[in-house]
């Protein structure tokens, strides 16, 4: 199950619904616009696996500790198996979008990071996502590397703990 904003809270709300008569391999959240969910929602999580995405952009968001009390809760239920960055990315970097307009279009109109190469996060988050589902079926929670997309762009770990503990 994965999300985008909006649609990574109604993937948290669905896989919440969903836990208990559908297994669920893992539920991805790309720049998960938390606040709009109620407390309840962030304080008891469905048992399914988590990855977080966010981009560079929305570390800035005012609404940030919301999504950090989201992987707090993931990590003390031992369902967090990935939480990144997508360095010099946008809200917007996660959409389809900047992958099929020309590139000084979406540069334009601010679709994608000013240095961010043309569908670098949509290939790096990708890369990611099939990594830790082929780490979720084998049932090896710890074996995961980020690494870099196609050499473009590299995941780093997104450091929530601090803010929190």
């Amino acid at each position: 199950l994965v999300g985008h904003s909006f649609g990574a809270a109604s993937s948290l709300l669905a896989a919440q619904r969903l836990a208990d008569t559908h297994p669920l391999l893992l539920t991805v959240l790309l720049d998960t616009w938390a606040f709009s969910l109620p407390d309840t929602t962030l304080s008891s999580l469905p048992r399914v696996p988590l990855v977080s995405v966010l981009s560079h952009e929305w570390l800035a968001s005012q609404e940030l500790f919301c999504v950090d009390l989201l992987l707090r809760t993931a990590h003390t239920a031992g369902l967090l198996r990935g939480s990144y960055c997508a360095a010099g990315s946008i809200h917007q970097s996660f959409s389809d979008t900047p992958t099929w307009l020309p590139q000084f279009v979406t540069g334009r109109m601010g679709l994608k990071g000013r240095k961010e190469p043309r569908g670098a996060v949509p290939r790096a988050v990708a890369k990611a996502v099939h990594e830790h589902i082929l780490a979720e079926k084998a049932g090896n929670q710890d074996h995961f590397n980020a690494g870099k997309a196609d050499g473009r762009l590299e995941l780093e770990e997104y450091g929530w703990k601090g803010k929190l503990e």
